[in-house]
């Protein structure tokens, strides 16, 4: 209904030109049946324009095709729109805007060029599966986490020292990390990236972010790609005799490999790469399951185990090598960082899954990992009474209880300028740590109290990852960790003038969505109420008078 009451608004001379009704603009099958049959320069046209623009979206830097006569059946067949909604009463030409036109959102389901695309494919397998291998860099995480600079990014000495860990190929494992952190089995927690390998994997919303270098020939393969193969090589040939803005995209070859690893699509491959893709198809269902050897290791191939599960297995035996084919180790490490996060049995879950068995060395080994492994609670101030049967059981009066399975207990919170350690939760490390930020405790009513009095320190990011831990809430109180930050050469808060711009509350959307409003209206107070910088305010000004919003 939208689009036929738009099309209602054309100039009467235009509407009198067209072939078909408004409601014809607004009927998706028909869309669909009239492009097939365009004029061959028009739908040419219709189909270079899909390759650079989402159907519903804006249409940028092509202006000069769309005001020809092939761009003119296009206006008059519905294809081409208007971005402007006339306001009440009045009629527009559409073909004056040509600079300012979207195409018709029922064009989504059409492939452009799939004609000259097409090709015969075989699905070849990919040289990794980066889902695959994101479960070994999120095991890799949980062991050893990684420090995040202000800006959400892991410090460069400790990323290269993780990717340098797991292979010489950085390229793949880099790739591994992005799908890590997109699919949630790597997350930011207090400044640091932690990994959860048996966390269930989110669905990738947006492949174009895991190749942002080769941002524009993502979009323009995603908006080709369909049920049928169509070839790589072709389509950088077409690209390369269209339009200048689109024959500059590169990185073609880079983006099918990518979406391949990560399954966003099939692809035949040669020796040279990837040939040609098709949307992805679902791949064939293995039995369950791995060898493993008497050395401890465990071979296992991509999609033979339920990702829970191999997330526990990459915990337990640490990635070694291989791509299509993962070979780990177990290590006692592995079985003591399984059973310190509450598994048990890791024995019955190797025997359930390997197709060799148990080899009696490698359960003789597990089971002395996990004796050295077990966990320890000393009791101390109690009593010990022996029994008849020659068993010991605690009498009463039992005193303070130290349990070795975690960490001792810690804690702290403030009031006013200090900060107060509890008895009973006043561990060293909590009490080193606010050492640091503060003046050495002494007793008092209900714990430890500290003088806070902040002063330079060496690993002000680290020092502020321990507090946040041990404060009793989730997130240190906004005091401290401003003059903590202060005191280690905080910058100075600096103003800007600023002006607040109430929009028209009918174009909100369309304003925000203009390629040159939009960037300067996007911090918004409320719905439609922007703040602008003043420096932007002339170009702002500007660009409204062009688009006929006046400013009072």
């Amino acid at each position: 209904m939208e689009l036929e009451r738009l099309v209602s608004h054309y100039t009467a001379d235009f509407r009198q030109k067209m072939p078909i009704t408004p409601a014809e603009v607004d009927d998706a099958e028909s869309i669909q049946t009239r492009a097939e049959t365009l004029p061959e320069a028009s739908k040419t046209l219709l189909d270079t324009l899909l390759l650079v623009a989402i159907p519903g979206e804006p249409v940028e830097g092509l202006a000069a095709r769309i005001d020809t006569p092939a761009g003119e059946v296009l206006w008059q067949g519905g294809f081409l729109l208007p971005r402007t909604r006339p306001s009440r009463g009045s009629t527009i030409d559409p073909r004056f805007y040509a600079a300012a036109c979207r195409l018709n959102p029922h064009l989504a389901p059409r492939r452009p060029f799939q004609a000259l695309l097409a090709t015969e494919g075989v699905p070849a397998f990919p040289p990794g599966d980066s889902n695959w291998d994101a479960v070994v860099v999120a095991a890799a995480l949980e062991t050893s986490p990684l420090t995040l600079n202000r800006d959400g990014a892991p410090r460069r000495d400790q990323l290269d020292r993780l990717l340098k860990g797991l292979g010489k190929d950085q390229t793949r494992w880099a790739l591994a990390l992005r799908v890590a952190r997109a699919t949630g089995r790597a997350r930011a927690r207090s400044g640091t990236l932690v990994g959860l390998p048996q966390s269930s994997a989110r669905r990738i919303s947006d492949p174009v972010a895991l190749v942002d270098e080769h941002a524009d020939a993502a979009r323009l393969l995603l908006r080709v790609l369909g049920d049928d193969w169509i070839s790589i090589e072709a389509l950088q040939k077409l690209v390369s005799e269209l339009e200048p803005s689109i024959g500059m995209i590169l990185g073609l070859d880079e983006v099918a490999d990518v979406f391949h690893r990560v399954g966003v699509v099939d692809a035949a491959r040669s020796a040279d790469g990837v040939t040609a893709v098709r949307k992805a198809t679902p791949g064939p269902e293995l039995p369950p399951g791995f060898l493993l050897t008497p050395d401890l290791d465990i071979l296992v191939a991509s999609g033979e185990l339920d990702a829970r599960d191999y997330g526990r297995l990459a915990r337990l035996a640490p990635y070694l090598d291989g791509d299509r084919v993962h070979r780990h180790r177990l290590t006692r490490q592995g079985v003591a960082v399984d059973l310190a996060l509450g598994n048990t049995e890791p024995v019955e879950f190797l025997r359930t899954l390997s197709r060799t068995g148990m080899p009696l060395s490698v359960e003789q080994s597990i089971h002395e990992w996990l004796h050295s492994a077990e966990r320890l609670v000393l009791l101390t101030g109690v009593t010990v009474v022996e029994e008849p049967d020659g068993s010991f059981r605690v009498g009463g009066g039992m005193g303070r209880a130290i349990d070795y399975s975690q960490g001792p207990p810690a804690s702290f919170h403030t009031s006013g300028d200090e900060a107060i350690v509890p008895y009973g939760r006043d561990a060293l490390t909590v009490r080193a740590a606010l050492a640091q930020v503060a003046e050495p405790g002494e007793r008092g009513d209900g714990g430890w109290h500290f003088k806070i009095a902040p002063r330079e320190v060496v690993g002000v990011e680290s020092l502020l990852g321990r507090l946040r831990r041990f404060h009793v809430q989730s997130d240190l109180p906004s005091s401290l960790e401003v003059r903590v930050r202060s005191a280690n050469g905080l910058g100075p808060a600096r103003t800007l003038a600023a002006v607040i711009v109430n929009l028209p509350e009918q174009a909100v959307d369309a304003l925000l969505r203009d390629p040159v409003a939009g960037p300067l209206l996007t911090r918004q107070l409320s719905p439609g109420q922007c703040v602008v910088d003043q420096v932007d305010m002339e170009r702002l000004t500007a660009r409204l008078g062009e688009l006929g919003v006046s400013l009072a």
